[in-house]
C-alpha cells in the first residue's frame, strides 16, 4: 500500500514556510489536490512552462513586468499558478513577484502557487541526504506550495503529475497555459496541454523553445527547426533521439488551433485581456 500522498512543511531561511506534498508518479491528482488543503480555492488554473537555466538576461528583464501582471491577476481573480518550482529562470521570477504581492496584502489570503519537482533532483531545508542528485537544483523559497515527486529521477518525469493535477482541475475550472522560453521539457508540457484541449499563449521573442514553436507555426523547414533545437542547451548537446522526439511534438503543435502568440513588445494590458479572454473571465 502506498504511503503517498502526505503533507509536510518546509521552513526556508527567508522566513517563509511552504506546504509540501510528498507524492509519487502514480498518485491520483484528486488525492494530491485534497492533500494540498488550500486556504483559497481557485477559480481558474494557469500552468506556466518555461526556461530554468540558459535564460538570456535581456529576456529576464523584459519578461518580469509581464509575469508581474499575471501574478497580480492571479491575486485579483483567485487563479492557481502551477510551475516547476525551482529557484531558476521564470519560476524564480514568478516566486519573487508572488512573495512581494503576498507581503503587500499582509498575508491575509492568497491564491495557490504550486511548484512540481522531482524530489531526487532538488535541495531544500530538511531534505533527506539519501538518494539525492549530486548537483541538485534549489527549491524557490517564495513558493507557498510544492509537490515533491518520488520515483522521478530526471527532469521531465514530474510533468505527468503536474498536468494530471491541471487536467483534474480543468474539468471544472477554466485554464490557459503560458510558454516562456524553455527547454525540451517545455515541449512535452505543451503537448500535454494540447492533449487536454487547453488554450496556449506563447511569449514570442523569449528564444529557445518559444522560438522553435513560433517557427514551426510559421511553417519553417525541419532543417531550420533542428538548427534551433541544437542550440537550446549550450552546455549539454541535444541528442538525435531528443531531436526526433522534439520534431514529432512540433508536428502536433503546429497543427493545433489553440495557440496564440504574445509578442514582448505588446502592451501589458493586451496580455491581461488575452489571458482573461482565454479563461472566459472577461466581465
Amino acid at each position: 500500500m502506498s504511503i503517498f500522498p502526505y503533507k509536510r512543511n518546509i521552513d526556508f531561511p527567508n522566513g517563509f514556510s511552504a506546504q509540501a506534498i510528498e507524492s509519487d508518479i502514480e498518485t491520483e491528482p484528486k488525492s494530491i489536490f485534497e492533500c494540498l488543503d488550500l486556504e483559497v480555492l481557485p477559480k481558474a488554473v494557469i500552468p506556466i512552462s518555461g526556461g530554468a537555466t540558459h535564460f538570456p538576461p535581456e529576456i529576464f528583464v523584459r519578461i518580469r513586468p509581464l509575469m508581474k501582471a499575471v501574478v497580480e491577476l492571479a491575486f485579483e481573480r483567485q487563479i492557481m499558478l502551477v510551475d516547476g518550482g525551482t529557484k531558476q529562470g521564470v519560476m524564480e521570477i514568478v516566486g519573487d513577484l508572488f512573495r512581494k504581492a503576498r507581503v503587500a496584502q499582509k498575508d491575509l489570503s492568497y491564491p495557490p502557487l504550486v511548484g512540481f519537482v522531482p524530489e531526487f533532483k532538488i535541495s531544500y531545508p530538511g531534505a533527506s541526504t539519501k538518494e539525492r542528485d549530486p548537483q541538485p537544483s534549489e527549491l524557490d523559497p517564495n513558493h507557498p506550495y510544492f509537490v515533491l515527486i518520488h520515483g522521478a529521477y530526471r527532469w521531465g518525469e514530474e510533468v505527468k503529475c503536474m498536468f494530471g493535477l491541471v487536467n483534474y482541475l480543468s474539468f471544472s475550472l477554466p485554464s490557459v497555459a503560458l510558454i516562456v522560453n524553455g527547454g525540451l521539457t517545455t515541449l512535452l508540457e505543451v503537448v500535454y496541454s494540447i492533449q487536454q484541449n487547453r488554450q496556449i499563449i506563447v511569449f514570442d521573442g523569449t528564444h529557445r523553445v518559444a522560438k522553435v514553436i513560433c517557427s514551426a507555426l510559421d511553417g519553417a523547414s525541419n532543417d531550420y527547426l533542428i538548427s534551433i533545437l541544437k542550440g537550446i542547451d549550450p552546455v549539454n548537446p541535444v541528442s538525435k533521439n531528443d531531436i526526433d522526439d522534439a520534431l514529432l511534438r512540433l508536428d502536433q503543435i503546429k497543427n493545433y488551433q489553440g495557440i496564440t502568440r504574445f509578442n514582448l513588445g505588446q502592451p501589458i494590458e493586451e496580455l491581461i485581456e488575452l489571458v482573461l479572454s482565454k479563461l472566459s473571465m472577461i466581465e
